[in-house]
């Protein structure tokens, strides 16, 4: 247990940068209330600041060097892209700037930041994988609308469904693969496109709540809406909605409210000289129609919000 444990005021200085991919969907919205969360038992304020859309990496660097340049005590950080957040993150680590990742991997070594906090997004694409599989009753044909390259947590889940598919459903073929690049309206258009392709497709997985909310979009424009299988990644309140209606079949939701608790945990403990895993996994849920009522899942599906 830290030192600190049980103190809620903050000393001047005390800032902890966290810096998540985007910040416009509720799942950030519940990383951050996580962080504010740990923060403040913790004694510390955070810095919360990242570019509205998660595809934004460029902008993501600028705030890193921007929380460098404001010397703030650590650094929690989301990378949008794997490769291009590397150097800043190592620019940190020269400036004495301990960083946590949380969410979504980066390409360095684990002995250049703190700890990686996230959840097991392979395992999560295998689970949405093996239950459209049981709906398709082992066969049929599919398309997948993705977020972007690069992104190492939807790159995971995407790499998960693909080889559960591959490995263990002979029977069943990914006939379509394209990016929605983290946009409801971009993952709309190319799950339209999917289905105007292909108009014998039997079933779509959606890797995110952007991507997801687009094939809910396209199966309605094309009266598909509670006839094709459509399987997701993480939740807000038109995806319950959807799942409610049976237009989505299940969604595997994350607990972003830890991700976020648990990152700013890290960080104070490394800034206490004390240490954490360097892996940190984070639970998943499979929410379906079925068990969306649970007591469990509705914690599941409607997290706190940073208010």
């Amino acid at each position: 247990m830290l030192a600190l444990a049980g103190c809620h005021r903050s000393a001047p200085g005390r800032v902890i940068a966290v810096i998540p991919k985007g910040t416009e969907n509720p799942y950030w919205q519940t990383i951050h209330a996580g962080a504010a969360a740990a923060a403040k038992r913790y004694g510390y304020r955070i810095w919360w600041n990242g570019p509205p859309a998660e595809t934004d990496y460029t902008q993501e660097v600028d705030i890193v060097d921007d929380a460098i340049s404001r010397r703030v005590q650590g650094i929690v950080l989301a990378p949008a892209q794997q490769q291009a957040l590397a150097p800043v993150v190592r620019r940190a680590d020269g400036a004495h700037i301990p960083v946590a990742i949380m969410d979504s991997g980066i390409a360095l070594p684990p002995s250049a930041y703190v700890t990686y906090v996230a959840s097991n997004n392979r395992q999560g694409g295998k689970m949405d994988a093996d239950y459209l599989a049981q709906l398709l009753h082992g066969r049929g044909n599919i398309g997948i609308v993705g977020v972007a390259p690069g992104s190492v947590s939807t790159v995971q889940r995407e790499h998960g469904f693909e080889r559960e598919i591959a490995s263990r459903y002979p029977h069943i073929h990914i006939v379509a693969f394209q990016y929605g690049m983290a946009d409801v309206a971009k993952s709309r258009t190319v799950a339209d496109d999917i289905l105007s392709a292909h108009p014998h497709l039997d079933g779509m997985f959606a890797s995110n709540e952007s991507s997801a909310l687009g094939c809910v979009l396209a199966l309605e424009a094309h009266h598909l809406a509670g006839k094709m299988p459509l399987v997701g990644f993480d939740t807000d309140p038109d995806l319950v909605r959807a799942l409610r209606q049976h237009v989505l079949d299940a969604l595997i939701v994350q607990d972003p409210y830890k991700i976020g608790y648990d990152a700013v945990r890290a960080l104070v403990r490394k800034l206490h000289g004390q240490s954490s895993p360097a892996r940190i996994q984070t639970p998943l849920h499979l929410v379906t129609p079925a068990n969306m009522n649970a007591a469990g899942m509705r914690a599941v599906l409607a997290p706190p919000i940073f208010q």
